[in-house]
């Protein structure tokens, strides 16, 4: 077949919503309204109408044509996209001719990425005789008007309450930047939130590569200040007049930190508490310090651990400088402190008393504040840590070995169902009872006098059912004499003649 003269003229028709869907390199889905459901609705292919005008010698061409159509990303000396769409058979009446071309995406899946493309069409009329023609120029595609404001750095802008760009898919995700060479997301200001993800059956913001923020939000509110930081981030705000970062409510960990080369979480300045925790699991109770106590770390409330350190290889809390306490423990129903190994203190331990455990082996309760001997001193009948020797006391008599002075009962604690140990308690302790019992410091003592008081800076012995009374002494030709008793320490008050009751005494057995 002998070439003919042939020229086309041509439109796209691309719609705004599919023109935008392909740009963001997602399956185009049918356009609804915001936030509504999407019921029967179906996406659509990937499909372009191109509809074309032919003619042979000025007159139009009437008859069926093959056609080819192959896409490039500049009018000459081009890259093709894709592969060549044949489209055989094609019908043209008085010239035009109508064709769906990529529906199945032959110019490949990111062929229209918001970049500018041209169409190299060729013909061959009628169908299946001869050569193709290959038409010039290459005919640019050009969008509808509208979807100019999709293209790559246009803006969007208007007064929309329900959202100025609203996607759903139920498929994956709601928006992924794959690769970008600066911010992954940027909110340059938002009355309210920044970014606001209301439900998503994958990720609800995901960006897999960023060259420098993933996300950066520079500023929400109205905040008093922004302070950029010029490091490559994940997250960034700069500044937010409300939080930073809220999480309303979530299942697992609301943030978590896989992994980190320097501090798992930093904050450089903090107006009130550096890191606040109101509950964690559901505690009997919380106690804020209140907001003039600036804490670095503050729990108000945890059923569990308030601090839980399960393995450090240096400190497990170091405190280099306190204006006031290094640590401080108001109250706690078990110990204060619990230390399984060796404690070293440098300085003084004001108001510290040494304290053991014993088993009460009399056939009466010891209160608080008797004096014990020993009885026996033999191995737990379990594992107690901290305790390698358990020895059985009772209430002391003159001429017995003082051991100490009873602080009040003690009782066995499982902990985490493999170490047991003792705990002190209040109260007096019953026979056959754990007892807690102060070997050395301050501590009240029940005491007695009889014909002579007891003066402050006296040594004290026992009279028998675990009482103090003064240690006996004698003048012998100007020398005074004690009497050779067992002591339990010396006496911090006076008690006067014919009196019993609590004087505080220095408890120190000999």
């Amino acid at each position: 077949m002998t070439p003919r003269q042939l020229s086309t003229a041509s439109t796209l028709l691309l719609s705004l919503l599919l023109a935008f869907l392909r740009i963001a390199g997602a399956t185009p889905a049918t356009a609804r309204p915001p936030h509504s459901p999407p019921g029967g609705a179906s996406d659509l292919n990937s499909g372009i109408t191109y509809q074309g005008y032919l003619q042979e010698n000025a007159i139009p061409v009437e008859g069926s044509c093959d056609l080819t159509f192959a896409l490039y990303d500049a009018e000459s000396n081009a890259n093709r996209l894709g592969a060549t769409e044949i489209e055989a058979d094609v019908m043209v009446s008085q010239g035009r001719f109508t064709v769906q071309l990529n529906e199945a995406a032959q110019f490949g899946e990111t062929a229209f990425d918001g970049a500018a493309r041209w169409l190299e069409i060729a013909v061959r009329c009628p169908a299946a005789q001869g050569e193709f023609t290959t038409l010039t120029p290459r005919q640019p595609l050009t969008a509808s008007p509208h979807a100019l404001s999709l293209r790559p750095g246009a803006t969007i802008s208007g007064t929309a309450s329900a959202g100025i760009l609203n996607l759903a898919n139920n498929g994956g995700d709601g928006l992924v930047v794959d690769l970008v060479s600066g911010n992954g997301l940027r909110v340059g200001s938002a009355g309210t939130s920044g970014v606001l993800v209301s439900d998503a059956a994958g990720a609800g913001f995901g960006v897999v590569s960023a060259g420098q923020h993933g996300v950066y939000v520079y500023q929400a509110g109205s905040p008093s200040s922004s302070n950029h930081t010029g490091l490559n981030t994940g997250f960034q705000v700069a500044g937010s007049e409300g939080y930073g970062l809220f999480v309303g409510r979530s299942d697992w960990h609301g943030v978590y930190i896989g992994s980190s080369g320097a501090d798992g979480l930093l904050v450089a300045a903090a107006e009130y508490d550096g890191m606040r925790v109101v509950r964690a699991g559901n505690p009997t109770t919380t106690i804020f310090s209140g907001a003039a106590i600036r804490s670095g770390f503050e729990v108000e409330g945890a059923e569990g651990n308030g601090l839980f350190v399960g393995r450090a290889d240096m400190d497990g809390i170091s405190v280099v400088s306190a204006g006031d306490d290094g640590l401080e423990v108001n109250q706690a129903t078990d110990l204060a402190a619990y230390f399984n190994g060796n404690v070293q203190i440098t300085g003084s331990c004001s108001g510290c008393t040494l304290t053991t455990f014993g088993v009460n082996t009399s056939q009466k309760p010891l209160a608080p504040a008797t004096i014990v001997s020993l009885r026996a001193a033999v191995a737990p009948s379990l594992e107690l840590t901290g305790v390698p020797v358990l020895m059985e006391v009772g209430p002391a008599s003159m001429g017995e070995s003082l051991i100490g002075v009873v602080a009040g009962r003690a009782e066995l604690e499982n902990e985490d169902g493999e170490q047991v140990r003792l705990l002190p308690r209040e109260g007096p302790a019953a026979p056959g009872d754990y007892v807690t019992i102060i070997i050395y410091g301050l501590a009240q003592v029940w005491a007695s006098t009889a014909e002579t008081p007891i003066m402050a800076g006296e040594r004290l012995a026992v009279t028998g059912e675990g009482i103090a009374r003064r240690l006996q002494t004698i003048e012998i030709e100007g020398v005074r004499l004690a009497e050779d008793s067992p002591g339990i320490g010396i006496a911090l008050q006076d008690l006067n003649v014919s009196e019993e009751g609590l004087i505080w005494v220095l408890v120190n057995p000999h």
